[in-house]
């Protein structure tokens, strides 16, 4: 995890889609991002930028694939729609955790 995709997250819990279950598991961004910081680990920015893949609808999603790139991530678990819409990915898979869930793992 970079400082700049822990920011991306912090960014993406504060929209009004996730109120509703925020509030419903009452939890907070701050109170998540702090479970967050204590279960991942930190790398420094990634030195290589990613080039701007056409297929990506969101610009702001750069910073995850950068993160999962410097990384050297085989997934990424996110419900994020723009994305999800990225996978088949060359490099790792990105699955929503339902779609992680049914696949068979060692």
């Amino acid at each position: 995890m970079t400082l700049a995709c822990l920011e991306e997250i912090y960014k993406t819990l504060q929209k009004p889609k996730f109120r509703p279950k925020l509030l419903e598991t009452r939890q907070t961004p701050e109170g998540i991002l702090q479970k967050v910081i204590r279960t991942v680990v930190f790398l420094s920015s990634p030195q290589e930028p990613i080039p701007l893949d056409p297929a990506l609808r969101d610009p702001d999603d750069r910073i995850i694939l950068a993160c999962a790139h410097a990384a050297k991530a085989d997934l990424i678990l996110t419900g994020d729609k723009d994305l999800l819409t990225l996978h088949p990915h060359k490099v790792f898979q990105i699955l929503t955790p339902a779609q992680y869930l049914k696949q068979e793992h060692p």
